[in-house]
């Protein structure tokens, strides 16, 4: 005997007595004698062995039946180890199947396990198979907990690899099966002819069965009386999960409502159903919206369907817009139909809310009422906001407005821990209402926020800013179009952002919006509005001239109105520490140009905080500056400055920053712009101390001059100072002017070399003021300078048609009519030096020495009637006779000595000068022996001069001196054999 069924055979023994019914005790016998033949053969595969007809009487058998229990749990085993297989197997389960009242806990649990462990074997087996299945669910309705549980454990097993094998695998089955289960299923109703597969037909007929069994009505195939319809619904929930046939789906919805299936069945089913048969789920959704009402007899199941379904997933609701609901009508009185509930929200009530499946599913009665629809809304805008397409975009159109009641009514009553899944629902509305471009659903949901902002429940408030604050950063289009109400709800917290980056996401018109709508802030301070602004003009370098020019003018306002100026002025200095770039240096410094110089000019304090901020840009900044300089340079102007010493000293600062560090940045232009400024520092009347500072300014300019235009402007200025009634001013600038030309005269541009004797010489002429002892200093130095450029560069200017001739004779004649006003003695003896370079100048036609011997006879005679011998004018006289005379020694003719004799004969002659020698009377004759030798003609001349003042009585040293320049002359300027001149010089001694 096979050891393998030693204990068979021994627990078969049993049933072999006298005592057992003798068709037992003769079957048993035959299969004793089968085990101990020692021919017999493992497995037993053959349906016919005595084995199997001695294992069926004894479980048929009443009597023997009761004691069957080990025997069957050894049988179990021998077909778990393949002893018995293939015909006997099948027979051997199909009598368990029939014996399985008489079943211990034990023992049925080893059939259970009997089932599981060759159910893969039998896959395919139509007879095994419907025997396994009828044995498990008969056990899955035991009273026996543990047989209950193994067994409907042992189900799901067995199902999840039925639809493996059936729907999942590619094996073609034998012919021996596919006869089999033709013989299996021939009783059983008819087959839809789709189903062509053997396999399928067998999932087909079970299936059916177990729709069968959730209608308590009994199944076609399986051998079973009942199945507890909960756990009938549920096995065909995870069959559905998987592979369903649509033919079966009407049938079983049908069923389901009928039998008010459990809601996780519903639930279970409707996303397939969404997929499979759109016709049918659209019959789930309206058979529970027909009683989602309040108060409804059955409220609670579809109050928790929809809760359920609409919180699992994520898919079901695009997957039902586009399969079921493509208008959204249905998704939309969904939602309508939830409102209602929320109308039971009274008094203090406070509940929680979830949108979690697991937790839903908990909820039941009131709890379910009110945190239903408040997750069914919520579940709603979440699912949406992931999947925004134009199917949402409908659902969303239709039904925001319900969802945004719902949460906004529910706020109040739901927990502080729970709040912020509220608010956070807001948000994902708004955000998705923006990109819907849903404009009605957004503004509404921001107006929402600003109630929240305002609610007195601290949770709600602090959960609505937090949200509010983070929409702004991350999401600001989100609030286009009510910004407005936006920051006034905000006023209370004054929040400002770390930066303003998230006003980059906006367009320009929305960023505008932004600003506008911070500066109409209803509020006693503008300190919060406007610092926010800062951060947001920061932020947008790119666009500042965009945002500028709607901004600025509210600025200029709010700082000519006393209340709001120092918050603006504050604003704006802040743009100049932090905002001024390259991007913004130009607005800003339009800007400043009208505060300083516009209609709105800035009281003093404030200008002068501004001049802090520009000294600080100009020290620190000043290189970014590019298309600013003609604001900055005219806001700087002393014009804006007049009687306000203090502020214009500052100015001046900023413009010795110019002046020292940045004007060789400078193109072209901004350095005429900027020279002018120089000049327009001299000129001012406020501070002589600065007028005179400027000056040194101009030198750093001078040192740039590149250009024509440059010189003309500078030397145009120049002349204009010149011109200054304040005597230092215009002496500087006579000084500079005139040093200018001598130092650069040879490196100066042609035209400019013009432009000097025709724009500036005859505008310096015609500018002096008559009789102005004040200045008179300055045209002394002027016409000096003006006589001693017109010697040394007489070979530049002569080619200039009127310099020749008009303007020397214009300048003769100024200093001719000068020295007749001059009312101070030491000027006088100054201007006498002007003599001594134009009588230099030998390049002087005839014409004009004439006209200037003409002119100094004029200054000699009124020297003679307006100073006395005393006065120091004469030396000056006497020094620009002795300084001329001699060096024009090659231009002395008749006439020319003639004139001079003249000239020296009122000095010597008609100055009265008492017993005492006249002032001039030694450089006279100095000057005269400087001139020898002469030719006889000039000789007799002097000489005449001589004898006149020797041959005067009223002054006795003049006589003497006279006479000793007579003998000179005579020793050693007539030679002995010229009797001809001494015949002559005898003949002008007149008696003594």
């Amino acid at each position: 005997m096979n050891p393998s069924f030693d204990e068979f055979d021994q627990e078969l023994k049993k049933f072999s007595g006298f005592m057992m019914p003798d068709n037992v005790r003769n079957s048993v016998s035959a299969a004793l004698k089968e085990i101990n033949d020692p021919e017999f053969i493992i497995p037993v595969d053959s349906s016919k062995s005595s084995i199997i007809q001695a294992f069926s009487d004894i479980l048929k058998t009443k009597k023997t039946a009761k004691l069957s229990n080990p025997l069957v749990c050894i049988m179990c085993v021998l077909l778990s180890n393949y002893f018995i297989r293939d015909d006997a197997a099948t027979q051997i389960v199909r009598i368990i199947e029939g014996n399985l009242n008489s079943m211990d806990q034990n023992t049925s649990l080893k059939v259970i396990q009997l089932t599981t462990s060759i159910f893969q074997d039998h896959i395919y087996g139509a007879t095994t198979l419907q025997s396994i299945f009828s044995i498990v669910l008969n056990f899955s309705n035991s009273q026996d907990t543990v047989v209950c549980t193994s067994a409907r454990a042992a189900v799901e097993q067995l199902l999840k690899q039925f639809n493996t094998a059936i729907f999942q695998s590619k094996n073609n089955i034998v012919t021996e099966l596919k006869r089999e289960i033709d013989i299996s299923l021939s009783l059983v109703e008819e087959i839809p002819k789709t189903i062509e597969k053997h396999t399928e037909k067998l999932a087909y007929v079970f299936y059916r069965d177990l729709i069968q069994l959730c209608a308590h009505n009994k199944p076609y195939w399986l051998r079973l009386e009942f199945l507890h319809q909960d756990f009938a619904f549920y096995l065909l929930q995870n069959i559905i999960i998987t592979n369903f046939y649509t033919n079966l789906f009407q049938e079983t919805l049908k069923i389901a409502i009928s039998q008010k299936a459990p809601i996780d069945f519903f639930v279970t089913i409707f996303e397939k159903y969404i997929k499979k048969a759109p016709s049918q789920a659209i019959i789930i959704v309206n058979s529970f919206l027909n009683d989602l009402v309040p108060k409804g007899v059955d409220a609670e199941r579809p109050m928790k369907f929809f809760l359920l379904s609409f919180t699992r997933s994520v898919n079901i609701i695009p997957l039902f817009l586009s399969n079921c609901d493509r208008n959204a009508n249905i998704l939309t009185s969904i939602i309508r139909n939830l409102k209602p509930f929320c109308d039971s929200f009274i008094g203090d009530t406070k509940f929680d809310i979830s949108i979690s499946a697991k937790v839903a599913g908990k909820l039941n009665g009131t709890e379910l009422f009110q945190s239903g629809p408040v997750d069914i809304a919520i579940s709603f805008i979440q699912t949406s906001y992931k999947i925004k397409n134009d199917n949402i975009k409908k659902l969303i159109q239709s039904c925001w407005n319900d969802l945004l009641m719902i949460i906004s009514i529910s706020l109040p009553f739901i927990t502080d821990e729970c709040i912020y899944l509220s608010i956070q629902s807001l948000t994902f509305l708004i955000m998705l209402s923006n990109e819907l471009n849903i404009d009605d659903a957004r503004i509404s949901v921001s107006c929402t926020f600003c109630t929240c902002l305002a609610s007195s429940q601290s949770f709600i408030q602090t959960a609505t800013f937090e949200t509010v604050t983070s929409l702004i950063e991350n999401a600001p289009s989100s609030f286009v179009g009510n910004w407005g109400k936006i920051f006034q709800a905000l006023i209370p917290s004054n929040w400002i952002p770390d930066t303003g980056i998230f006003s980059t996401k906006l367009n320009d018109d929305q960023v505008i919006e932004v600003v506008l709508a911070l500066l109409s802030i209803n509020t006693d301070s503008k300190k919060w509005p406007l610092a926010f602004i800062v951060k947001i003009l920061c932020s947008n370098k790119h666009r500042f001239h965009i945002i500028w020019q709607s901004l600025e003018g509210y600025l200029l306002l709010l700082l000519d109105d006393h209340q709001t100026t120092n918050e603006a002025l504050n604003t704006f200095v802040s743009l100049l520490q932090e905002d001024f770039t390259k991007e913004t240096e130009e607005d800003l410094l339009i800007t400043l140009e009208r505060l300083f110089a516009g209609r709105r000019k800035l009281e003093v304090q404030g200008r002068s905080v501004l001049l802090d901020q520009i000294k600080a840009i100009l020290a620190q900044k000043g290189t970014i500056i590019k298309h600013g300089w003609p604001y900055l340079i005219n806001a700087l102007s002393p014009k804006n400055f007049q009687d306000e010493e203090d502020i214009l000293a500052m100015s001046f600062r900023c413009v010795q920053i110019i002046c020292g560090d940045l004007l060789f940045l400078l193109d072209i232009e901004t350095k005429l712009l900027s020279t002018n400024l120089f000049f327009e520092f001299a000129l001012q009347t406020t501070d002589i101390n600065i007028a005179l500072s400027a000056f040194e300014l101009m030198w750093s300019v001078i040192a740039m001059a590149k250009t024509s235009e440059m010189w003309r402007l500078i030397f145009s200025k120049l002349v204009s100072l010149i011109k200054d009634q304040r005597n230092d001013v215009a002496l500087c600038a006579a000084r500079t002017f005139f040093s200018l030309i001598m130092s650069n005269i040879n490196s100066l541009p042609d035209d400019v070399v013009e432009f000097i004797p025709n724009d500036c010489f005859f505008p310096i002429l015609n500018g002096f003021p008559q009789a102005n002892q004040a200045t008179e200093s300055t045209e002394q130095l002027v016409l000096y300078e003006l006589a001693h450029v017109a010697r040394a560069m007489w070979d530049k200017f002569s080619h200039i048609e009127n310099f020749p001739v008009d303007f020397i004779r214009a300048l003769i004649k100024q200093q001719e009519t000068f020295f007749q006003q001059i009312k101070k003695r030491d000027v006088a003896c100054q201007a006498l030096q002007f003599y001594e370079e134009i009588l230099m100048t030998k390049e002087l036609s005839k014409e004009t020495r004439d006209y200037l011997m003409d002119s100094l006879e004029v200054i000699a005679k009124y020297s003679i009637d307006k100073y006395d011998a005393n006065n120091g004018v004469w030396t000056s006289w006497g020094r620009v006779i002795q300084n001329t005379l001699p060096g024009s020694k090659e231009l002395v003719d008749f006439e020319m000595i003639s004139r001079w004799l003249r000239i020296m004969h009122l000095f010597l002659i008609e100055l009265d000068c008492g017993k005492f020698l006249p002032p001039t009377a030694h450089k006279v004759f100095e000057s005269i022996q400087l001139l020898f030798p002469l030719d006889t003609e000039l000789l007799t001349e002097i000489y005449k001069f001589c004898i006149i003042c020797a041959a005067q009585t009223k002054n006795q040293p003049l006589s003497e001196i006279a006479l000793q320049n007579m003998l000179s002359i005579c020793e050693n300027q007539v030679k002995k054999e010229d009797t001809t001149a001494i015949h002559t010089f005898q003949r002008y001694i007149p008696p003594c």
